[in-house]
């Protein structure tokens, strides 16, 4: 099957890149499908990582079981600087494929990557998933409560999940702060009495007498005629 990387979005362009990258930077002979796990768990701007959170995978412990499988990679001296997607990976390829057309999306994203990966079985980089509680099944069901009806009409849209999941996180944590519950009317007589205005300040008895009458005097004072020298 050829792959026809203008269906792929923006960010499944990048992990691809990144795969790449990988396995050339390791001397593997072929992009395997861990290369392209790791590209999208490592990725802290991506959806991924919000995906496996909600599935309860602990990041640092699956990026370093990748890793462990990484390794273990064949080496070759000399390996192409562009190495090409293994059979396996293009199996993943094509099954992201399949994910994007269930979901009625119009182009692969990272999301069908993943979906793709974790249904190789017999793969390593499917095994390290399955074994963190990250199966086919699970993944679907976090994505569904990520992205909910939202589909993939552009070569952006991680950018929108991203800012669904995040206008929900700040919602639940206004919840439970308690800012965000509804104001309910108390009973009459134990409400607390808003208070008003301060009273005006009254002034005390006598006071504005005492006030006239010190400036009449002042007034006195001041017709006195002063002595000449």
């Amino acid at each position: 099957m050829a792959i026809n990387w203008d269906k792929f979005t923006l960010k499944s362009q990048q992990a691809m890149q990144q795969a790449q990258t990988r396995a050339a930077g390791f001397g593997n002979p072929e992009m395997q499908p861990v290369h392209l796990l790791l590209a999208l768990v490592e990725d802290r701007e991506g959806v991924i990582p919000a995906v496996l959170e909600k599935i309860g995978v602990p990041a640092e412990r699956l990026e370093h079981d990748l890793h462990q499988i990484e390794e273990k990679l064949p080496r070759v001296a000399g390996a192409a600087s562009q190495p090409g997607p293994s059979a396996n990976l293009n199996k993943a390829l094509e099954q992201a494929f399949r994910e994007a057309a269930n979901f009625k999306d119009e182009y692969v994203s990272t999301e069908h990557l993943l979906l793709g990966v974790a249904h190789l079985k017999g793969d390593p980089a499917r095994e390290a998933l399955v074994a963190l509680g990250a199966s086919h099944d699970a993944i679907l069901k976090a994505l569904t409560a990520v992205r909910g009806s939202q589909r993939v009409t552009d070569q952006n849209p991680e950018g929108k999940f991203q800012a669904l999941e995040k206008y929900a996180k700040d919602l639940t944590e206004l919840a439970r702060r308690g800012q965000a519950r509804p104001r309910h009317r108390s009973r009459r007589g134990n409400s607390p009495r808003h208070p008003g205005p301060e009273p005006p300040h009254q002034k005390q008895p006598g006071a504005h007498r005492r006030t006239r009458r010190g400036q009449n005097s002042h007034r006195r004072r001041s017709r006195a005629p002063h002595r000449l020298g």
